[in-house]
Protein backbone atom coordinates (compact mmCIF):
# COMPACT_ATOMS: atom_id res chain seq x y z
CA UNK A 1 0.00 0.00 0.00
CA UNK A 2 0.96 3.53 -0.82
CA UNK A 3 1.77 5.78 2.72
CA UNK A 4 -2.02 7.75 1.69
CA UNK A 5 -3.61 4.70 0.72
CA UNK A 6 -7.62 5.09 2.02
CA UNK A 7 -7.15 1.21 3.26
CA UNK A 8 -3.87 1.51 5.02
CA UNK A 9 -4.70 5.27 6.80
CA UNK A 10 -8.17 3.17 7.70
CA UNK A 11 -6.77 0.39 9.97
CA UNK A 12 -4.28 2.83 10.92
CA UNK A 13 -6.93 4.87 12.46
CA UNK A 14 -8.63 2.09 14.30
CA UNK A 15 -4.98 0.65 15.37
CA UNK A 16 -4.89 4.09 17.26
CA UNK A 17 -8.00 4.04 18.35
CA UNK A 18 -7.20 0.93 20.51
CA UNK A 19 -3.53 2.12 21.55
CA UNK A 20 -5.22 5.29 23.03
CA UNK A 21 -8.01 3.52 24.59
CA UNK A 22 -5.23 0.93 26.16
CA UNK A 23 -3.19 3.74 27.49
CA UNK A 24 -5.89 4.84 29.60
CA UNK A 25 -7.84 1.69 30.19
CA UNK A 26 -11.02 3.75 28.49
CA UNK A 27 -13.83 2.15 27.02
CA UNK A 28 -14.15 5.25 24.10
CA UNK A 29 -12.78 8.96 23.52
CA UNK A 30 -14.05 12.26 22.87
CA UNK A 31 -14.60 12.26 19.61
CA UNK A 32 -12.53 15.92 19.29
CA UNK A 33 -9.27 13.97 20.57
CA UNK A 34 -9.39 11.67 18.39
CA UNK A 35 -9.55 13.76 15.57
CA UNK A 36 -6.78 15.69 17.02
CA UNK A 37 -5.04 12.51 17.77
CA UNK A 38 -5.87 11.14 13.75
CA UNK A 39 -4.67 15.40 12.57
CA UNK A 40 -0.77 14.33 14.45
CA UNK A 41 -0.14 10.92 13.48
CA UNK A 42 -0.74 10.95 10.11
CA UNK A 43 -2.41 14.54 9.07
CA UNK A 44 -0.13 14.87 6.04
CA UNK A 45 -1.93 11.69 4.55
CA UNK A 46 -5.56 13.23 5.30
CA UNK A 47 -7.80 15.41 3.34
CA UNK A 48 -9.79 15.43 6.52
CA UNK A 49 -10.23 13.44 9.43
CA UNK A 50 -13.94 13.06 9.33
CA UNK A 51 -13.77 11.04 5.59
CA UNK A 52 -11.34 8.23 7.91
CA UNK A 53 -13.89 8.33 10.62
CA UNK A 54 -16.60 7.19 8.17
CA UNK A 55 -14.78 4.70 6.64
CA UNK A 56 -14.44 3.25 10.36
CA UNK A 57 -18.09 2.91 11.01
CA UNK A 58 -18.71 1.88 8.22
CA UNK A 59 -16.90 -1.31 8.32
CA UNK A 60 -18.10 -1.44 11.69
CA UNK A 61 -14.88 -1.18 13.01
CA UNK A 62 -15.79 1.93 15.36
CA UNK A 63 -19.22 3.41 16.41
CA UNK A 64 -20.22 6.84 17.37
CA UNK A 65 -22.74 8.07 20.18
CA UNK A 66 -23.24 11.66 21.04
CA UNK A 67 -19.48 12.86 21.30
CA UNK A 68 -18.15 9.41 22.16
CA UNK A 69 -16.09 7.13 19.76
CA UNK A 70 -15.86 3.62 20.73
CA UNK A 71 -13.79 1.03 19.04
CA UNK A 72 -16.59 -1.74 18.15
CA UNK A 73 -15.26 -4.27 20.66
CA UNK A 74 -15.90 -2.52 23.24
CA UNK A 75 -18.83 -0.72 22.17
CA UNK A 76 -20.22 -4.45 21.48
CA UNK A 77 -19.26 -5.53 24.87
CA UNK A 78 -20.94 -2.35 26.67
CA UNK A 79 -24.17 -3.19 24.78
CA UNK A 80 -23.94 -6.95 25.23
CA UNK A 81 -23.06 -6.93 28.81
CA UNK A 82 -25.77 -4.45 30.07
CA UNK A 83 -28.63 -6.28 27.98
CA UNK A 84 -27.20 -9.81 29.76
CA UNK A 85 -27.62 -8.79 33.02
CA UNK A 86 -30.91 -6.60 32.79
CA UNK A 87 -32.39 -9.70 31.62
CA UNK A 88 -30.45 -12.03 33.97
CA UNK A 89 -31.21 -14.98 34.64
CA UNK A 90 -33.00 -16.42 31.70
CA UNK A 91 -34.10 -19.60 34.18
CA UNK A 92 -33.65 -19.76 37.95
CA UNK A 93 -32.20 -22.03 39.93
CA UNK A 94 -34.89 -24.41 42.18
CA UNK A 95 -36.14 -22.22 45.39
CA UNK A 96 -34.27 -23.36 48.74
CA UNK A 97 -36.44 -22.03 51.42
CA UNK A 98 -34.74 -20.66 54.24
CA UNK A 99 -34.56 -23.13 56.84
CA UNK A 100 -33.17 -25.98 54.18
CA UNK A 101 -30.63 -23.35 53.65
CA UNK A 102 -29.93 -22.80 57.42
CA UNK A 103 -29.91 -26.49 57.72
CA UNK A 104 -27.19 -27.28 54.89
CA UNK A 105 -25.04 -24.38 56.60
CA UNK A 106 -25.18 -25.91 59.92
CA UNK A 107 -24.01 -29.22 58.25
CA UNK A 108 -21.40 -27.76 56.57
CA UNK A 109 -20.01 -26.34 59.96
CA UNK A 110 -20.04 -29.23 61.54
CA UNK A 111 -17.98 -31.27 58.76
CA UNK A 112 -15.64 -28.28 58.72
CA UNK A 113 -15.38 -27.96 62.36
CA UNK A 114 -16.00 -24.12 61.72
CA UNK A 115 -18.81 -21.19 63.56
CA UNK A 116 -20.09 -18.69 61.02
CA UNK A 117 -20.28 -15.24 62.72
CA UNK A 118 -23.56 -13.19 61.75
CA UNK A 119 -21.88 -11.17 59.25
CA UNK A 120 -20.81 -14.77 57.14
CA UNK A 121 -24.33 -16.02 58.22
CA UNK A 122 -25.76 -13.10 56.52
CA UNK A 123 -23.04 -13.64 52.96
CA UNK A 124 -23.84 -17.52 52.55
CA UNK A 125 -27.70 -16.96 52.78
CA UNK A 126 -27.71 -14.11 50.19
CA UNK A 127 -26.17 -16.77 47.57
CA UNK A 128 -29.26 -18.58 47.96
CA UNK A 129 -31.59 -15.24 48.05
CA UNK A 130 -29.73 -13.42 44.52
CA UNK A 131 -29.13 -14.60 40.92
CA UNK A 132 -26.36 -12.44 41.18
CA UNK A 133 -24.07 -11.14 43.80
CA UNK A 134 -20.83 -9.63 44.31
CA UNK A 135 -19.15 -10.16 47.13
CA UNK A 136 -16.10 -7.33 48.41
CA UNK A 137 -13.42 -7.15 50.71
CA UNK A 138 -9.42 -6.64 51.11
CA UNK A 139 -7.42 -9.43 52.19
CA UNK A 140 -8.66 -11.19 55.83
CA UNK A 141 -12.05 -10.42 55.25
CA UNK A 142 -12.75 -14.03 54.98
CA UNK A 143 -14.21 -13.52 51.12
CA UNK A 144 -12.97 -17.53 50.76
CA UNK A 145 -14.26 -18.84 53.77
CA UNK A 146 -17.98 -17.59 52.82
CA UNK A 147 -17.12 -18.93 48.74
CA UNK A 148 -15.92 -22.71 50.53
CA UNK A 149 -19.20 -22.46 52.12
CA UNK A 150 -21.35 -21.49 49.20
CA UNK A 151 -19.71 -24.67 47.63
CA UNK A 152 -20.46 -26.77 49.93
CA UNK A 153 -23.92 -26.15 50.59
CA UNK A 154 -24.82 -25.91 47.37
CA UNK A 155 -23.24 -29.32 46.90
CA UNK A 156 -25.86 -30.51 49.29
CA UNK A 157 -28.74 -28.78 47.74
CA UNK A 158 -28.10 -28.18 44.42
CA UNK A 159 -25.86 -31.71 43.44
CA UNK A 160 -27.98 -31.46 40.25
CA UNK A 161 -26.35 -28.61 38.99
CA UNK A 162 -23.23 -27.90 37.50
CA UNK A 163 -21.05 -25.44 39.69
CA UNK A 164 -17.89 -23.76 38.53
CA UNK A 165 -15.28 -21.90 39.75
CA UNK A 166 -12.79 -19.69 37.47
CA UNK A 167 -10.41 -16.43 37.87
CA UNK A 168 -8.42 -14.69 35.39
CA UNK A 169 -4.93 -15.67 35.91
CA UNK A 170 -3.24 -19.02 36.34
CA UNK A 171 -2.10 -18.17 39.60
CA UNK A 172 -5.08 -16.81 40.51
CA UNK A 173 -6.92 -20.20 39.54
CA UNK A 174 -4.44 -22.34 41.50
CA UNK A 175 -4.39 -20.06 44.70
CA UNK A 176 -8.73 -20.71 44.71
CA UNK A 177 -8.39 -24.80 43.89
CA UNK A 178 -6.00 -24.75 47.28
CA UNK A 179 -8.19 -22.50 49.51
CA UNK A 180 -11.25 -24.26 48.44
CA UNK A 181 -10.14 -27.12 47.80
CA UNK A 182 -12.29 -27.18 44.92
CA UNK A 183 -10.90 -27.54 40.64
CA UNK A 184 -10.44 -23.86 39.56
CA UNK A 185 -9.70 -22.44 36.09
CA UNK A 186 -8.74 -19.32 34.28
CA UNK A 187 -11.13 -17.92 32.41
CA UNK A 188 -9.25 -18.68 28.99
CA UNK A 189 -9.39 -22.21 30.10
CA UNK A 190 -13.15 -22.38 30.58
CA UNK A 191 -13.57 -20.77 27.36
CA UNK A 192 -11.61 -22.84 25.09
CA UNK A 193 -9.16 -20.09 23.53
CA UNK A 194 -9.04 -21.66 19.74
CA UNK A 195 -5.36 -20.87 18.17
CA UNK A 196 -6.63 -21.40 15.03
CA UNK A 197 -9.60 -18.92 14.94
CA UNK A 198 -8.13 -16.46 17.35
CA UNK A 199 -11.21 -16.70 19.06
CA UNK A 200 -13.15 -18.30 21.90
CA UNK A 201 -14.64 -21.57 21.55
CA UNK A 202 -17.03 -21.84 23.82
CA UNK A 203 -19.66 -18.67 23.07
CA UNK A 204 -23.73 -18.09 22.11
CA UNK A 205 -23.66 -20.78 19.87
CA UNK A 206 -22.03 -23.54 22.00
CA UNK A 207 -22.56 -22.29 25.65
CA UNK A 208 -20.87 -23.59 28.48
CA UNK A 209 -22.87 -25.84 30.54
CA UNK A 210 -22.47 -24.55 33.88
CA UNK A 211 -25.52 -23.34 36.33
CA UNK A 212 -23.44 -21.67 38.59
CA UNK A 213 -20.30 -19.62 38.23
CA UNK A 214 -18.02 -18.40 40.66
CA UNK A 215 -15.54 -15.79 39.24
CA UNK A 216 -12.39 -14.59 41.39
CA UNK A 217 -10.08 -11.46 41.55
CA UNK A 218 -12.61 -9.75 39.62
CA UNK A 219 -11.34 -6.60 39.41
CA UNK A 220 -8.70 -8.22 37.23
CA UNK A 221 -11.17 -8.79 34.77
CA UNK A 222 -11.71 -6.38 31.76
CA UNK A 223 -15.02 -5.59 30.00
CA UNK A 224 -14.00 -7.60 26.75
CA UNK A 225 -13.01 -10.31 28.60
CA UNK A 226 -16.17 -10.15 30.67
CA UNK A 227 -18.24 -9.76 27.66
CA UNK A 228 -16.80 -13.11 26.18
CA UNK A 229 -17.60 -14.67 29.65
CA UNK A 230 -21.37 -13.84 29.67
CA UNK A 231 -21.45 -15.14 25.91
CA UNK A 232 -20.88 -18.27 26.71
CA UNK A 233 -23.17 -18.25 29.52
CA UNK A 234 -26.72 -18.93 28.15
CA UNK A 235 -27.35 -21.41 30.41
CA UNK A 236 -26.23 -20.05 33.67
CA UNK A 237 -28.42 -19.38 36.37
CA UNK A 238 -26.41 -17.90 39.30
CA UNK A 239 -23.37 -15.95 38.92
CA UNK A 240 -21.13 -14.84 42.00
CA UNK A 241 -18.04 -12.40 41.81
CA UNK A 242 -15.45 -11.85 44.08
CA UNK A 243 -13.20 -9.16 44.34
CA UNK A 244 -11.37 -6.39 46.00
CA UNK A 245 -12.93 -3.35 44.51
CA UNK A 246 -10.05 -1.26 46.37
CA UNK A 247 -7.58 -2.89 44.03
CA UNK A 248 -6.01 -1.91 40.69
CA UNK A 249 -8.19 -1.96 37.70
CA UNK A 250 -7.62 -4.50 34.87
CA UNK A 251 -5.05 -4.16 32.53
CA UNK A 252 -7.17 -3.48 29.73
CA UNK A 253 -10.30 -1.21 29.00
CA UNK A 254 -13.05 -0.97 31.53
CA UNK A 255 -13.82 -0.82 35.23
CA UNK A 256 -16.52 -3.64 35.21
CA UNK A 257 -15.98 -4.38 39.08
CA UNK A 258 -16.33 -0.22 39.83
CA UNK A 259 -19.23 -0.19 37.58
CA UNK A 260 -21.14 -3.03 38.76
CA UNK A 261 -20.99 -2.14 42.31
CA UNK A 262 -21.75 1.82 41.68
CA UNK A 263 -24.82 0.74 39.69
CA UNK A 264 -26.56 -0.03 42.73
CA UNK A 265 -28.63 -2.99 40.55
CA UNK A 266 -27.17 -5.87 42.21
CA UNK A 267 -27.14 -7.00 46.09
CA UNK A 268 -23.48 -6.24 47.30
CA UNK A 269 -21.64 -7.56 50.05
CA UNK A 270 -19.15 -5.36 51.52
CA UNK A 271 -16.33 -7.25 53.78
CA UNK A 272 -14.83 -5.01 56.14
CA UNK A 273 -14.15 -6.99 59.72
CA UNK A 274 -10.59 -8.57 59.57
CA UNK A 275 -10.83 -12.30 60.62
CA UNK A 276 -7.30 -13.66 59.87
CA UNK A 277 -5.50 -13.58 63.53
CA UNK A 278 -2.77 -15.36 62.63
CA UNK A 279 0.59 -15.05 60.22
CA UNK A 280 0.50 -11.80 57.95
CA UNK A 281 -2.50 -10.29 60.07
CA UNK A 282 -0.36 -6.89 60.98
CA UNK A 283 -0.32 -6.30 57.21
CA UNK A 284 -3.50 -6.78 56.45
CA UNK A 285 -4.34 -4.50 59.20
CA UNK A 286 -2.03 -1.68 57.30
CA UNK A 287 -4.16 -2.52 54.23
CA UNK A 288 -6.77 -1.83 55.77
CA UNK A 289 -6.13 1.39 57.24
CA UNK A 290 -4.35 2.93 53.40
CA UNK A 291 -7.98 2.07 51.88
CA UNK A 292 -9.44 4.03 55.13
CA UNK A 293 -6.77 6.47 55.24
CA UNK A 294 -6.05 6.33 58.37
CA UNK A 295 -2.44 5.78 58.07
CA UNK A 296 -0.39 7.39 60.82
CA UNK A 297 2.69 6.26 61.15
CA UNK A 298 4.46 2.72 59.31
CA UNK A 299 4.30 0.18 61.92
CA UNK A 300 7.59 -1.90 62.11
CA UNK A 301 7.22 -5.52 63.64
CA UNK A 302 8.41 -8.77 62.21
CA UNK A 303 6.18 -8.50 59.19
CA UNK A 304 6.70 -4.99 58.36
CA UNK A 305 9.84 -3.48 58.29
CA UNK A 306 11.08 -0.02 56.37
CA UNK A 307 14.58 0.26 55.75
CA UNK A 308 14.64 4.15 55.22
CA UNK A 309 17.39 5.08 52.52
CA UNK A 310 18.20 7.87 50.17
CA UNK A 311 16.87 6.69 46.23
CA UNK A 312 20.65 6.67 45.47
CA UNK A 313 20.82 3.31 47.70
CA UNK A 314 18.12 1.47 47.23
CA UNK A 315 19.29 -0.92 45.06
CA UNK A 316 21.76 -2.17 46.79
CA UNK A 317 20.31 -2.54 50.14
CA UNK A 318 17.06 -4.28 47.85
CA UNK A 319 19.78 -6.25 46.79
CA UNK A 320 21.21 -7.25 50.60
CA UNK A 321 17.40 -7.89 51.70
CA UNK A 322 16.80 -10.40 48.69
CA UNK A 323 20.03 -12.52 49.73
CA UNK A 324 18.64 -12.48 53.25
CA UNK A 325 15.26 -13.77 52.02
CA UNK A 326 16.53 -16.33 49.51
CA UNK A 327 18.59 -17.99 51.85
CA UNK A 328 15.39 -18.67 53.91
CA UNK A 329 14.67 -21.76 51.26
CA UNK A 330 16.33 -24.42 50.66
CA UNK A 331 16.74 -24.08 47.08
CA UNK A 332 17.73 -20.31 44.81
CA UNK A 333 14.65 -21.52 42.74
CA UNK A 334 12.00 -22.04 45.75
CA UNK A 335 13.30 -18.43 47.06
CA UNK A 336 12.77 -17.16 43.97
CA UNK A 337 8.99 -18.83 43.62
CA UNK A 338 8.26 -16.97 47.27
CA UNK A 339 10.50 -13.84 47.18
CA UNK A 340 8.97 -10.25 45.18
CA UNK A 341 10.51 -7.85 44.56
CA UNK A 342 7.94 -5.08 43.17
CA UNK A 343 7.96 -0.93 41.68
CA UNK A 344 5.85 1.14 40.04
CA UNK A 345 7.44 1.99 37.57
CA UNK A 346 9.89 0.42 34.50
CA UNK A 347 11.65 2.92 34.34
CA UNK A 348 14.49 5.09 36.23
CA UNK A 349 17.67 4.25 38.48
CA UNK A 350 15.20 2.08 40.85
CA UNK A 351 12.77 0.99 37.83
CA UNK A 352 11.92 -2.42 37.34
CA UNK A 353 14.50 -3.06 34.49
CA UNK A 354 17.34 -1.58 36.45
CA UNK A 355 16.66 -3.78 39.24
CA UNK A 356 15.80 -6.70 37.28
CA UNK A 357 19.50 -6.18 35.95
CA UNK A 358 20.70 -5.92 39.16
CA UNK A 359 19.00 -8.85 40.96
CA UNK A 360 20.24 -11.34 37.84
CA UNK A 361 23.86 -10.20 38.08
CA UNK A 362 23.69 -10.54 41.67
CA UNK A 363 21.27 -14.16 41.83
CA UNK A 364 21.77 -15.79 38.59
CA UNK A 365 25.45 -14.29 37.43
CA UNK A 366 26.98 -15.18 34.13
CA UNK A 367 29.27 -18.46 33.96
CA UNK A 368 30.83 -19.99 30.97
CA UNK A 369 28.80 -22.90 31.55
CA UNK A 370 25.62 -21.23 31.83
CA UNK A 371 23.28 -21.03 28.31
CA UNK A 372 22.58 -17.63 27.95
CA UNK A 373 20.22 -15.92 24.67
CA UNK A 374 20.61 -12.26 24.21
CA UNK A 375 17.01 -10.93 22.97
CA UNK A 376 17.04 -7.34 21.98
CA UNK A 377 18.17 -5.92 25.52
CA UNK A 378 17.53 -8.57 27.64
CA UNK A 379 19.94 -11.66 28.27
CA UNK A 380 17.69 -14.49 28.65
CA UNK A 381 19.98 -17.18 31.13
CA UNK A 382 19.49 -20.34 32.11
CA UNK A 383 18.05 -20.58 35.63
CA UNK A 384 16.03 -16.99 34.99
CA UNK A 385 13.18 -16.03 37.18
CA UNK A 386 10.67 -15.11 34.07
CA UNK A 387 6.92 -13.30 34.04
CA UNK A 388 4.58 -14.03 31.32
CA UNK A 389 3.62 -10.65 29.91
CA UNK A 390 0.53 -11.82 27.30
CA UNK A 391 -2.16 -14.61 27.51
CA UNK A 392 -0.76 -17.76 26.03
CA UNK A 393 -4.07 -19.90 26.27
CA UNK A 394 -2.83 -23.32 24.12
CA UNK A 395 0.37 -23.14 26.45
CA UNK A 396 -1.87 -22.34 29.66
CA UNK A 397 0.11 -19.28 30.58
CA UNK A 398 -1.29 -16.07 31.11
CA UNK A 399 -0.24 -12.78 31.85
CA UNK A 400 1.35 -12.35 35.17
CA UNK A 401 2.53 -16.26 35.82
CA UNK A 402 6.14 -16.79 36.96
CA UNK A 403 8.40 -19.60 35.87
CA UNK A 404 12.10 -20.61 35.61
CA UNK A 405 14.09 -20.90 32.53
CA UNK A 406 15.11 -24.59 32.23
CA UNK A 407 16.54 -24.78 28.62
CA UNK A 408 18.04 -22.60 26.30
CA UNK A 409 18.86 -23.90 22.54
CA UNK A 410 20.85 -22.31 19.76
CA UNK A 411 19.66 -22.29 16.66
CA UNK A 412 22.96 -24.25 15.44
CA UNK A 413 21.31 -26.77 17.49
CA UNK A 414 17.96 -26.63 16.31
CA UNK A 415 16.38 -29.09 13.28
CA UNK A 416 14.23 -25.60 12.49
CA UNK A 417 17.46 -23.51 12.72
CA UNK A 418 15.48 -21.29 15.78
CA UNK A 419 16.42 -20.06 19.43
CA UNK A 420 14.64 -21.76 21.95
CA UNK A 421 13.58 -20.77 25.10
CA UNK A 422 11.87 -23.98 27.52
CA UNK A 423 10.32 -22.77 30.91
CA UNK A 424 8.82 -24.25 33.65
CA UNK A 425 5.54 -22.18 35.27
CA UNK A 426 4.83 -24.74 38.13
CA UNK A 427 4.85 -27.89 36.23
CA UNK A 428 3.74 -26.47 33.09
CA UNK A 429 6.98 -26.41 30.52
CA UNK A 430 6.47 -23.53 27.58
CA UNK A 431 8.41 -23.46 24.67
CA UNK A 432 9.49 -19.78 22.90
CA UNK A 433 10.78 -18.98 19.64
CA UNK A 434 11.39 -15.90 18.20
CA UNK A 435 7.56 -14.94 17.48
CA UNK A 436 7.18 -15.18 21.23
CA UNK A 437 9.96 -14.35 23.05
CA UNK A 438 8.35 -11.05 23.25
CA UNK A 439 6.27 -12.08 25.97
CA UNK A 440 9.11 -13.24 28.05
CA UNK A 441 10.54 -10.68 30.83
CA UNK A 442 12.60 -10.79 33.65
CA UNK A 443 10.77 -11.25 37.04
CA UNK A 444 13.20 -10.66 39.79
CA UNK A 445 11.35 -7.55 40.36
CA UNK A 446 7.97 -6.97 38.13
CA UNK A 447 5.25 -4.38 38.35
CA UNK A 448 2.59 -4.23 40.97
CA UNK A 449 -0.54 -4.54 37.91
CA UNK A 450 1.14 -7.46 36.89
CA UNK A 451 1.20 -9.02 40.27
CA UNK A 452 -2.49 -9.23 40.88
CA UNK A 453 -4.48 -11.89 41.30
CA UNK A 454 -0.62 -13.84 43.22
CA UNK A 455 0.25 -13.40 46.69
CA UNK A 456 4.09 -13.40 47.86
CA UNK A 457 5.20 -14.94 51.57
CA UNK A 458 8.15 -11.98 51.58
CA UNK A 459 7.20 -8.69 49.14
CA UNK A 460 9.88 -6.18 49.16
CA UNK A 461 8.45 -2.83 47.99
CA UNK A 462 11.02 -0.16 47.08
CA UNK A 463 9.79 3.16 47.54
CA UNK A 464 11.16 6.48 45.80
CA UNK A 465 10.35 10.03 44.64
CA UNK A 466 11.12 9.11 41.67
CA UNK A 467 8.31 7.11 41.07
CA UNK A 468 6.82 10.52 40.54
CA UNK A 469 2.76 10.18 39.54
CA UNK A 470 2.55 6.48 40.25
CA UNK A 471 2.71 6.47 43.20
CA UNK A 472 -0.95 6.32 44.47
CA UNK A 473 -3.28 4.89 46.85
CA UNK A 474 -4.71 2.10 44.84
CA UNK A 475 -1.19 1.28 43.56
CA UNK A 476 0.60 1.31 46.96
CA UNK A 477 -2.44 -0.69 48.13
CA UNK A 478 -2.53 -3.39 45.98
CA UNK A 479 1.27 -4.04 46.28
CA UNK A 480 0.96 -4.12 50.25
CA UNK A 481 -1.95 -6.98 49.78
CA UNK A 482 0.39 -8.90 47.58
CA UNK A 483 2.20 -9.97 50.57
CA UNK A 484 1.07 -12.25 53.39
CA UNK A 485 3.77 -13.17 55.89
CA UNK A 486 6.49 -10.56 55.61
CA UNK A 487 6.33 -7.01 53.72
CA UNK A 488 9.73 -5.00 53.63
CA UNK A 489 9.68 -1.02 52.49
CA UNK A 490 13.17 0.21 51.42
CA UNK A 491 13.65 3.50 49.95
CA UNK A 492 12.10 7.07 51.14
CA UNK A 493 9.20 7.25 53.59
CA UNK A 494 7.99 10.84 51.92
CA UNK A 495 7.38 8.97 49.22
CA UNK A 496 4.80 6.12 50.80
CA UNK A 497 3.38 9.13 52.85
CA UNK A 498 2.36 11.19 49.47
CA UNK A 499 1.37 8.12 47.98
CA UNK A 500 -0.86 6.89 50.27
CA UNK A 501 -2.80 10.35 49.93
CA UNK A 502 -2.78 10.37 46.26
CA UNK A 503 -5.71 9.59 44.18
CA UNK A 504 -5.78 8.93 40.42
CA UNK A 505 -5.00 11.84 38.11
CA UNK A 506 -8.03 10.74 36.06
CA UNK A 507 -10.95 8.59 35.95
CA UNK A 508 -11.46 5.55 33.10
CA UNK A 509 -13.88 6.97 30.82
CA UNK A 510 -16.59 4.08 30.65
CA UNK A 511 -20.48 4.42 29.62
CA UNK A 512 -21.22 0.70 31.15
CA UNK A 513 -22.48 1.86 34.54
CA UNK A 514 -24.95 4.05 32.84
CA UNK A 515 -26.09 1.54 29.82
CA UNK A 516 -26.76 -1.23 32.91
CA UNK A 517 -29.25 1.32 34.74
CA UNK A 518 -30.91 2.66 31.39
CA UNK A 519 -31.35 -1.08 30.34
CA UNK A 520 -32.49 -2.05 33.57
CA UNK A 521 -35.09 0.85 33.87
CA UNK A 522 -36.34 -0.12 30.02
CA UNK A 523 -36.86 -3.74 31.23
CA UNK A 524 -38.97 -3.12 33.82
CA UNK A 525 -40.96 -0.80 31.87
CA UNK A 526 -42.06 -3.48 29.48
Amino acid sequence: FEKDDINRLTAYGENLLMSLCMRNGDTYLDLDDFKKHLNKNIGQYLVDEDGIIERLIMHRLAYIEENRIYHISQYDAEIYISKYLAFFPQQHLKEVDINTAQNAISSVQENLAIKYDQDQLQAIMSFYENDLLIITGGPGTGKTTIVKAMIKTSELLYSNYNINLVAPTGRAAKRLTELTGCEAKTIHSLLLWDKETGKFAKDENDPLNVDILIVDEFSMVDQYLFYNLLKACGLLKKLIIIGDADQLPSVAMGTVLKDLIESELFKVIKLDKIYRQKEGSDIIYLAKDIKNEEVTKIPTNNEIRFFECDKTDIKDITLQIVEHALNKYETLEEGFMNVQVLAPKHKGVNGIENLNVALQKKFNPYTKNKRQLQVGYRTFRLGDKVLQLKNQPDDDVYNGDIGIIVEVIFASEDHNNQNRIIADFEGRIVEYTHDTFSNLAHAYCMSVHKSQGSEYPIVILPMSLEYSIMLQKRLIYTAVTRAYKSLIFVGQKEAFFKGIVAKEMSLRKTTLKQRLIDEVNFYEQI
